[in-house]
């Protein structure tokens, strides 16, 4: 069609989608202008607002004012709702995420990636059961979504069903055998079911056919840490942090590994790395107090902990913290925090009286 007419409204449009979902955002962004100069649609500004935000061409702050405007156009567009849903759930405003998936499925209540969505949210904040409720509505509609599955092989597993998600994990590794997430979603029902090293083995099995998995990667180093295997813990999460792919939770895991091996230096190396990506996770923040401790920064360590604990990762945190501290022999240090925090859980008990 823009052969015979480059201003083609349409035409213009759908390359830009498809240059959209091929992660070209550059070329997305382009033929949605171009599109755009022959007039405005809901359609055309929420996916130009969504490919300069992929592009990091604007904040999200902007990206949430332009798609505003589109919606404001097109209010019964579904893929700008979910767009907006999925990207508020991605910076961590679960609340708006979910006012988002809401008024989608107010459109229309089969609409799986909405219901994927929804569940992706009503996990995140600790609503297990009726995350699963709406990832068994989204499967019903979408049996073959291999993502939406994973996911209810992790809540299955989450919630104690791990046979359950044995089968699913199953499912998701004969649909595609060379994917990770279905190695992994086996691996972590198997270890709920006590076959932990068998798990480890099925992955080992999977990084060998394809070791640049960072995600079957870090799930294998895990497994190999809590098993004690620091040395192999070390050589596979020392692969995962050097992929494109390695996020905070490789770097972090990595600095556990190097404590465990004694190795410092390199624990406090990775620990920066995990900081510089997100420097107010609360498993970042715990982590670096424990390398602290190793350092002998022992004052730095302890307000590191109180700041990871009003971040709001639980108290319960803390014996493990201490543990820490006594295997440096800060025995009382160690006695005031539990003093200090044992205080602090009275008070808060009190007021809820």
């Amino acid at each position: 069609m823009l052969a015979i007419d480059r201003h083609h409204q349409d035409a213009l449009y759908g390359r830009g989608t498809l240059a959209f979902v091929s992660d070209d955002y550059d070329a997305s962004i382009a033929y949605h202008e171009r599109a755009l100069a022959q007039g405005p649609t809901g359609h055309i500004l929420s996916g130009l607002a969504a490919s300069r935000y992929r592009a990091d061409r604007i904040d999200l702050d902007e990206f949430l004012r332009q798609m505003e405007i589109a919606l404001a156009l097109s209010p019964n567009y579904r893929w700008a709702l979910r767009e907006v849903g999925w990207t508020l759930d991605a910076n961590g405003d679960q609340a708006r995420a979910r006012d988002y998936f809401e008024r989608a499925l107010a459109l229309a209540e089969d609409d799986a990636n909405a219901l994927y969505g929804m569940a992706t949210v009503l996990r995140t904040t600790g609503e297990a059961e009726q995350a699963l409720i709406h990832t068994n509505k989204a499967l019903a509609e979408a049996p073959q979504d291999y993502d939406i599955r994973s996911l209810r092989a992790l809540l299955l597993r989450e919630l104690k069903r791990p046979k359950q998600s044995l089968k699913d994990a199953e499912q998701l590794i004969a649909q595609d055998p060379d994917r990770g997430a279905g190695y992994v979603r086996k691996a972590q029902a198997m270890s709920a079911l006590g076959q932990g090293g068998t798990a480890i083995n099925l992955l080992r099995g999977h990084v060998t056919r394809h070791p640049r998995d960072g995600f079957a990667l870090y799930w294998l180093g895990s497994y190999l840490f809590d098993e004690e295997e620091h040395d192999e813990a070390r050589q596979r999460m020392t692969v995962a942090a050097g992929l494109d792919s390695a996020d905070e939770s490789d770097f972090r895991l990595l600095a556990r590994i190097e404590l465990a091996l004694g190795n410092v230096t390199d624990a406090r190396r990775a620990m920066d790395r995990a900081l510089a990506v997100d420097p107010v996770s609360q498993w970042s923040l715990y982590n670096n107090a424990l390398v602290l401790v190793a350092e002998h920064r022992f004052e730095e360590a302890e307000a590191e902990f109180d700041r990871t604990v009003s971040s709001g990762l639980s108290a319960s945190e803390l014996s493990g913290f201490l543990a820490a501290l006594v295997a440096q022999s800060r025995f009382m240090q160690a006695i005031q925090m539990r003093v200090r925090y044992a205080d602090r859980r009275a008070a808060q008990e009190a007021e809820g009286d």
